[in-house]
Formats: structure tokens, sequence, C-alpha cells
């Protein structure tokens, strides 16, 4: 049991890594547009 605690711990870690830099790639994607046009 605990190490289906630990692997889930890690995965929400991952996945929410994940998503901020997915978001923060998209907002940095659309500020580069924005500044080039």
């Amino acid at each position: 049991m605990e190490q289906e605690g630990a692997m889930s711990i890690i995965f929400a870690v991952i996945a929410g890594l994940f998503v901020a830099g997915a978001v923060g790639a998209a907002e940095w994607l659309s500020a580069g547009r924005r500044y080039q046009g």
C-alpha cells in the first residue's frame, strides 16, 4: 500500500509539472506571436 501511495503522489507531481509546463509554453508562444506582430 505504501508503494501505491508514493506512486500516486509522484504521478500527481509529474502531472502538475506537465500541466504547468504546457500552460507556460502556450503563454510563451502566444506572447512571442504578439511581440512578432
